[in-house]
């Protein structure tokens, strides 16, 4: 892990047009949000070809799909570790990261449509939706940070990410492959309401 973080972190040294956007000056304007509000963009294609692919068996569209949710997925974790390595953290990026995160998990209604149990997106879209109340209880106090459950919510977004590209692309038993991330999923939510208690 420490190798790739090195590597990240030369990459954006070595390419101008990235070392310029890791300068204070850019202000909100900085790499990390800009990488944040490409995660957000990619839903509407990603949702698109969901759409397109309903009425289609064409492989391709699977597959550009599946790239693009893929490629906004690896996206995920990218923006905060340049924004900490560049100390470059902003308030709004703060506030983008978490939207463009919940936003990425919109892709699964439409999988609905394919044959992935609705159930398994209702039990993700209830926690995710429990913890923005728990966070909103909470924001801009001394208790925020005593939510944090970090290494388990990487965890559940990772197995979130390939059970829906998995999905995407129809291969078999996809609904079963769906199964930890709705088990890490759970999990968190409940890490979340009983470190939430503790500081209430």
């Amino acid at each position: 892990m420490t190798e790739v973080k090195r590597a990240i972190e030369w990459t954006v040294t070595r390419v101008p047009v990235f070392y310029r956007l890791t300068r204070p000056e850019c202000g909100n304007y900085n790499l990390p949000n800009c990488i944040t509000i490409s995660r957000v963009v990619a839903v509407p294609f990603i949702c698109a070809l969901l759409l397109i692919k309903g009425g289609s068996s064409s492989i391709l569209i699977s597959l550009s799909a599946v790239l693009i949710y893929l490629i906004a997925a690896a996206t995920d974790g990218l923006d905060g570790f340049i924004a900490r390595a560049f100390n470059i953290v902003t308030s709004l990026g703060k506030k983008l990261d978490p939207i463009a995160d919940k936003l990425l998990l919109i892709p699964l209604l439409f999988l609905v449509l394919q044959g992935l149990w609705w159930w398994i997106v209702a039990l993700i879209f209830a926690r995710e939706i429990f913890i923005v109340i728990l966070r909103y209880l909470v924001n801009g106090t001394e208790d925020e940070n005593a939510l944090d459950v970090r290494l388990i919510g990487k965890w559940k977004a990772t197995m979130q990410y390939i059970g829906t590209a998995y999905a995407i692309l129809e291969l078999p038993y996809f609904n079963l492959v769906m199964m930890p991330a709705v088990i890490l999923t759970e999990y968190s939510g409940v890490i979340y309401y009983l470190n939430y208690r503790k500081v209430n």
